[in-house]
């Protein structure tokens, strides 16, 4: 995970999207063990900033980068909220002080923001 994290912050010039390309690349094959820390960077970029689908979306400012329409009245969003956990949340606080690259602090701190102080202060 060091390598990857290291590769990563050195990408200057370089959009969110991009950043979830490279992350992704090092994602096993389905089914396999991902560590926290990958499904956390990972889940990081793969939302999408400034969600207006109230529809689908959460009522947050990231939203899931896609929304299934299962046919039978159900959906499935992807990243899913149910993959936010209380471990995923304290690896992204983390990363905000260990990270120079200024795209990865502003994710961090903005997922941050949004799922944990909102909540807070949202009545």
């Amino acid at each position: 995970m060091k390598e990857i994290i290291e590769k990563i912050e050195l990408l200057t010039k370089t959009s969110e999207h991009e950043i979830a390309s490279e992350f992704t690349r090092f994602l096993p094959e389905k089914g396999a063990e991902v560590s926290t820390e990958l499904r956390a960077e990972s889940m990081a970029f793969d939302f999408v900033e400034d969600y207006t689908d109230m529809d689908t979306g959460w009522g947050t400012y990231f939203g899931p980068m896609m929304v299934r329409n299962n046919g039978d009245g159900t959906s499935t969003e992807s990243p899913s909220t149910r993959l936010i956990t209380p471990e995923i949340m304290d690896y992204w606080s983390k990363r905000i002080t260990e990270t120079n690259n200024p795209i990865l602090k502003a994710r961090y701190s903005g997922l941050i923001w949004d799922w944990k102080f909102r909540s807070i202060l949202t009545p």
